[in-house]
């Protein structure tokens, strides 16, 4: 699969126009989104692990095989999992699954940005065995993929915002964008890592 990945990476414009705009909105909402604007209680925040998780699924794009890049999927997922089953144990809180889970993996899909995210999900589904897929990795990839179809369609209401308000940050993070491209001091395509709360 790896000799033929050039050919059926990302291979049509449309898979590059859709990665593009999705690595842009991505972008403008990590300069303003807060874990309280996806509703994730305070009693889930930990930057060590929600770190942990970024870097796992910032590697996705670094591996050609579709092996590789659903295994960096998992451990992003696992870091998620781990997180919730050990404030559970230690607040003797039931935790609802999904309800918890996927609200943080869109956080951390947000602070990730993780590169060409739509043709490396798409290339997971296309080309990896689908006997492969089950079960808890099957719900893992799911997941990711509910994360980005939320991200696609993301609006104010989804960020329990006002539209007016929700207008003002992605205005102001363009504004930031262009200004940022414009300076020769630019810090832009560096990783962020501030979590923020």
């Amino acid at each position: 699969m790896t000799k033929l990945f050039n050919h059926t990476f990302g291979a049509s414009s449309e898979d590059a126009i859709i990665d593009m705009e999705i690595s842009e909105k991505i972008s403008l909402l990590q300069q303003f989104v807060k874990p309280h604007h996806l509703d994730i209680p305070k009693v889930l925040h930990n930057e060590a692990s929600w770190l942990l998780a970024v870097k796992e699924l910032q590697k996705i794009n670094s591996f050609k095989a579709p092996r590789v890049k659903l295994l960096c999927i998992i451990s992003c997922c696992q870091v998620i999992n781990n997180l919730l089953l050990n404030i559970s144990m230690s607040n003797d809180r039931t935790l609802s699954g999904a309800d918890e889970f996927l609200p943080i993996l869109i956080y951390i899909t947000i602070k990730a940005n993780p590169p060409q995210l739509h043709s490396n999900l798409k290339f997971v589904q296309l080309f990896r065995r689908e006997t492969k897929l089950v079960s808890e990795v099957e719900y893992y990839l799911t997941n990711l993929i509910s994360a980005k179809m939320f991200l696609i369609d993301v609006n104010a209401r989804s960020l329990s915002m006002e539209e007016s308000e929700f207008q003002k940050y992605m205005e102001s993070a363009t504004l930031a964008t262009k200004i940022s491209v414009a300076s020769p001091s630019s810090s832009q395509g560096l990783p962020t890592y501030y979590m923020g709360t």
